[in-house]
């Protein structure tokens, strides 16, 4: 039976410094390929770890993104109280 799960397909491949975009397209492609039930176990819990990474990731992403906005806007706070 052949690896489902191969490191080498395409659709598990993510570039070097992926957007969240293509973060989420992987985690989509591989929570498709969970659903489709025709993993063997260890595929499955393969494909499971590979998704839970993709979400650390995801993660991670979002929560640089919350700071740098909070930070804007506390900058923006700032600036509108000195113009006061």
């Amino acid at each position: 039976m052949p690896d489902k799960t191969n490191q080498n397909d395409p659709a598990r491949s993510l570039p070097e410094n992926p957007s969240y975009e293509e973060l989420v397209q992987a985690l989509e492609a591989s929570v498709v390929r969970l659903e489709a039930g025709e993993l063997s176990l260890e595929e499955a819990v393969v494909e499971y770890e590979f998704g839970m990474k993709v979400i650390e990731q995801c993660n991670a992403m979002l929560d640089r993104a919350e700071l740098r906005i909070t930070d804007l806007a506390e900058k923006a706070s700032a600036t509108q109280s000195d113009a006061e």
